[in-house]
């Protein structure tokens, strides 16, 4: 599937919504803080995706939420640089 093109700006809010939405986060009332995505150099990923993140704030604990959210938008959205 091809993916489809995104601002960084949806794309910071859908990873934000989807670790916001995780049960243990909701539970324990904790604010993650979601890096705004910076471009990736073409061929930097295996995969095709041309943005990532880094330094997530708050998310030791949220570790797994933050890599499966990270990983379901990338999967799906490319920045629209």
């Amino acid at each position: 599937m091809k993916r489809q093109l995104k601002t960084a700006d949806e794309i910071h809010a859908e990873v934000w919504r989807l670790i916001h939405v995780d049960a243990e986060v909701i539970d324990d009332g904790e604010e993650v803080h979601v890096p705004r995505p910076k471009p990736q150099p073409p061929g930097a990923e295996a995969d095709g995706c041309n943005w990532t993140m880094r330094s997530f704030g708050n998310a030791s604990a949220y570790r797994a939420s933050v890599l499966q959210a990270l990983a379901t938008v990338q999967a799906k959205w490319n920045l629209n640089a």
